[in-house]
């Protein structure tokens, strides 16, 4: 037997934060939206998305179709302004989007605000939010669908796993976790060694601007250490897998009940 949480209804306070973090993002993108044509795939994509033309493969008639629309419907700017500016948009849509989605998972504003937040001005992510390219769009409607699917699934605070009411469940529960905290550890390990790193070898005032810093290569223990550890990393994770799926799927081969079935083609 299994029981399913329902998803407590959305305030008008949820609605009004979703729209805080999209418009925060929103600011952000503006402010730094690269305001001319730009070269290679991103001045493509500003001539074709006016012309509604056919990129390069696979094509990207989505992006095309979609920013097309937007391009028409907006009144200020040139072309390329523009269709830069459908990126920030659809970036905006995406980290307002993951809140919803964080909020509906986990039931805490706070983190679904710094998961958006921490989106939203992740170097890539916005990078791409202000100029030409697909990837905010595609952003944006992944997370229409994790939103999407959170509702479906009637998940709530377990994070779309059913409460367990037998042993199997309890494997299945434990071995959830455990992946859970792995991946939180990383993450924490990766994003640590970004900031020491940044905090560390920023440049200082009264540094020579004109000075290179210290330039390494061919660090084999350190490359050997990087390559090797996600490796171990995943064959853990893979044997854990195992184990559990054995455990779960076990058998009884003396039974104390034996039930008969016998069926026929009707």
């Amino acid at each position: 037997m299994q029981t399913t949480k329902t998803i407590p209804p959305l305030t008008a306070a949820d609605a009004a934060a979703t729209v805080v973090v999209g418009a925060a993002a929103l600011a952000l993108y503006l402010r730094t939206l690269v305001p001319y044509p730009l070269p290679g795939d991103s001045g493509e994509f500003q001539v074709l998305v006016h012309q509604l033309g056919a990129a390069h493969t696979t094509g990207y008639s989505t992006y095309l179709l979609l920013g097309h629309l937007f391009e028409q419907l907006v009144p200020w700017g040139d072309v390329a302004w523009r269709v830069n500016l459908f990126s920030a948009v659809m970036g905006a849509l995406a980290a307002a989007l993951v809140y919803l989605a964080g909020k509906l998972l986990t039931g805490s504003g706070p983190a679904a605000v710094v998961g958006a937040l921490s989106l939203s001005v992740g170097f890539t992510f916005w990078s791409q939010a202000i100029i030409a390219e697909v990837y905010t769009l595609n952003a944006a409607l992944l997370a229409l669908a994790l939103a999407a699917a959170v509702v479906l699934a009637g998940c709530s605070g377990n994070l779309g796993a059913p409460e367990a009411v037998t042993k199997q469940g309890e494997e299945f529960t434990t071995l959830w976790k455990g992946f859970l905290v792995t991946a939180a550890l990383i993450g924490l390990l990766v994003y640590g060694l970004i900031i020491y790193a940044a905090l560390r070898y920023r440049r200082r005032k009264g540094d020579d601007p004109d000075k290179v810093p210290s330039q390494y290569q061919y660090q084999v223990p350190l490359e050997v250490t990087y390559t090797v550890v996600p490796i171990i990393i995943v064959v853990f994770l893979f044997a854990f897998t195992v184990i559990g799926e054995n455990r779960i799927t076990r058998t009884d081969p003396d039974p104390d009940l034996t039930v008969q079935v016998v069926g026929f083609q009707w």
